[in-house]
């Protein structure tokens, strides 16, 4: 991975150039030899990959399905920027109590306990679409995009109408969250979503009320629905 003259990973003007012309070699490449591009690609990928993640046997299982199958409907980003970790040893942590926060915290994590019953069996669709958006939102400063939202919905790409679909389901949900978000006292839940189809990000806004958010969603029975959400080590 180039380095530039950073060390930090910032590349130089020079390095950026490099990098786009590089890239450009590439796209020549798989134009004008496909079937050569498409051997080199998957291990040109894993290289690269574990230079920058290191070794990563979760991630490497990702991989590993993305390029035997999932590559037909999810894009690359899709999984390089996963989410899945989120930033807390959540089984060193104490039980989440709203009630030993205060203000604007508070407020925000009693509502979120008044939405999501412990009996999470019996929710409507619409109380568990809320559920799974909010924590996949959450999980990471870094957001989630829209295709990983889709997938946890079981909004199949496949369907010609699926983006729409996706996109109107994603809308109401954060419609719903940032509705009872207000009546606890937070003026704004969400940052405004940002590119298009499955790699539209959806981001919480507040990284202070964030973590206790998804400390919150992440010791509740629900949470089983999301199995792939794991904490950072």
């Amino acid at each position: 991975m180039l380095m530039g003259n950073d060390t930090k990973g910032v590349l130089s003007a020079k390095d950026r150039k490099q990098v786009a012309r590089f890239l450009e070699a590439f796209e020549t490449l798989s134009k004008h030899e496909p079937a050569t591009f498409q051997k080199i690609a998957p291990e040109l990928l894993k290289k690269s990959i574990w230079q920058s993640r290191g070794i990563d046997p979760w991630f490497e299982e990702r991989l590993s399905t993305w390029f035997s199958k999932d590559w037909e409907k999810h894009h690359f980003a899709e999984i390089f920027l996963t989410n899945d970790a989120t930033n807390l040893q959540l089984e060193k942590e104490k039980t989440v109590n709203p009630r030993h926060f205060k203000g604007e915290k508070r407020d925000w994590l009693i509502a979120l306990e008044n939405r999501f019953s412990n009996n999470w069996t019996r929710w409507d669709v619409a109380t568990r679409d809320q559920f799974i958006i909010l924590t996949l939102i959450t999980a990471s400063p870094q957001g989630e995009f829209q295709g990983r939202l889709m997938d946890s919905l079981g909004i199949l790409s496949t369907l010609d109408d699926s983006e729409k679909e996706a996109s109107n389901a994603v809308r109401a949900v954060k419609i719903a969250l940032s509705k009872l978000a207000d009546k606890s006292g937070t003026t704004q839940l969400f940052e405004p979503a940002k590119g298009n189809g499955r790699l539209r990000l959806h981001r919480f806004f507040d990284e202070d009320l964030r973590k206790p958010t998804i400390r919150w969603l992440c010791q509740h029975p629900a949470r089983i629905m999301l199995p792939n959400l794991r904490p950072e080590k």
